[in-house]
């Protein structure tokens, strides 16, 4: 999963399984982009919660690993 940065802003990321448990994946960081390695993850429904240390703005969704 990649997410656009264009303002290189710093950002805290928090993902967790359909049952609220948090997960934990590697992170790469670019100055453009924020890229989430979600191959090691179990098939299922995760949440995810991107907030802008910055701004405070957040972004959430949902994604489907198959």
């Amino acid at each position: 999963m990649t997410f656009n940065n264009p303002a290189a802003d710093e950002f805290s990321l928090q993902i967790s399984d359909i049952t609220g448990k948090s997960v934990s994946l590697p992170k790469y960081t670019t100055s453009a982009k924020f890229i989430i390695d979600g191959s090691q993850l179990p098939k299922g429904m995760y949440i995810y919660k991107l907030t802008n240390s910055r701004t405070k703005s957040v972004s959430a969704g949902k994604f489907v690993v198959n």
